[in-house]
């Protein structure tokens, strides 16, 4: 999933792009509302996370060309702001949630898989060429995009009240490696599954 990061504090700007690309999202920083302005337009982003007091323009602002832009964007606004004000105009903007520095990391991450696995899903096949389980299993590949996840992981999320043998997983897994367009899922030998890019 691509993720654009307007954050003028570059300690925190860096830790965030860090802990996110350790989770298999790709992040594009930026520290100033205009310089990121060029940039909405030349990429498509599945999330946007936006501080507000920014240089350039604020990140109030970005929030609310970018709605307009595309009313299906997912935006988030990190900010240390406790003006109520402030919050309302967030949303009002087109924000989803507001999320208080200072935060834990684990949090943010939290916050992202909420909202955004139909995001993550743009550019795979969308839920209506999907079964039940089809879905689950892709959204736990998401989850843990270009990790590798064991088959008692799979037994365990998809049939938690039932036992499934290892045919009927890669036989589901086989149905869904068919759907993929972007990506694919390899197989890791005497381990399991993980979704890669094409």
């Amino acid at each position: 999933m691509h993720i654009f990061l307007l954050e003028d504090d570059i300690a925190l700007q860096s830790s965030i792009k860090m802990f996110l690309e350790s989770k298999g999202f790709h992040v594009d920083t930026f520290y100033d509302g205009e310089v990121a302005l060029e940039s909405i337009d030349k990429h498509a982003y599945d999330l946007y996370l936006l501080d507000i007091n920014v240089p350039g323009i604020s990140g109030l602002q970005l929030l609310e060309l970018i709605h307009n832009f595309n009313k299906n964007a997912k935006l988030l606004i990190i900010s240390a702001s406790n003006d109520i004000d402030t919050i309302k105009q967030a949303y009002k903007n087109g924000a989803i949630d507001y999320i208080k520095k200072p935060f834990f990391l684990d949090e943010l991450y939290y916050k992202i898989n909420i909202f955004a696995p139909k995001a993550q899903e743009k550019s795979l096949p969308t839920s209506e060429h999907l079964t039940k389980k089809e879905r689950q299993l892709l959204k736990l590949l998401l989850e843990n995009e270009a990790k590798a996840i064991e088959y008692t992981q799979i037994e365990e999320h998809l049939y938690p009240e039932s036992t499934m043998s290892l045919d009927a997983i890669r036989g589901l897994v086989k149905r869904l490696r068919k759907k993929l367009k972007s990506h694919t899922i390899k197989t890791i030998s005497g381990v399991g599954y993980k979704l890669e890019k094409i």
